[in-house]
């Protein structure tokens, strides 16, 4: 099999680059995909209750966060969002530079590896 290498320059470009392609996300890469998100998840509740305060804990916190994914992009984002007009107009990028961004940083090496196998099973079975 022939080494491939590749370049990420973002998310919608490699959304883009697989909806032009013939083959299907199998749905185990898909879940495999998802499950790199979970300690992601988790790091940036913990983070978000650390060190923000007013966030809450609980279940219908605003520090919960969920993993969504659409087609090959994995994403994690806060469960509960406001309903109409927006009281907490500054939230997103407070919760951005306190929770997401940090704990995407410390997984980000097995995110790495992650990705790379998920892209060399996907190589493996379509090419």
């Amino acid at each position: 099999m022939a080494d491939f290498a590749y370049i990420t320059k973002g998310f919608h470009e490699v959304e883009a680059a697989f909806t032009e392609t013939a083959f299907r996300v199998d749905p185990v890469v898909g879940k495999a995909l998802r499950q790199l998100a979970k300690p992601v998840q988790r790091s940036a509740q913990d983070l978000a209750v650390a060190n923000m305060s007013n966030i809450g804990t609980g279940s219908s916190s605003w520090s919960r966060m969920r993993v969504g994914r659409k087609r090959v992009e994995v994403y994690v984002v806060e469960k509960q969002h406001s309903q109409g007009g927006d009281p907490r107009s500054g939230f997103l990028p407070r919760i951005m530079d306190t929770a997401l961004r940090p704990a995407l940083e410390m997984h980000r090496g097995e995110i790495h590896a992650g990705v790379d196998a998920a892209l060399a099973l996907m190589l493996k079975e379509n090419f």
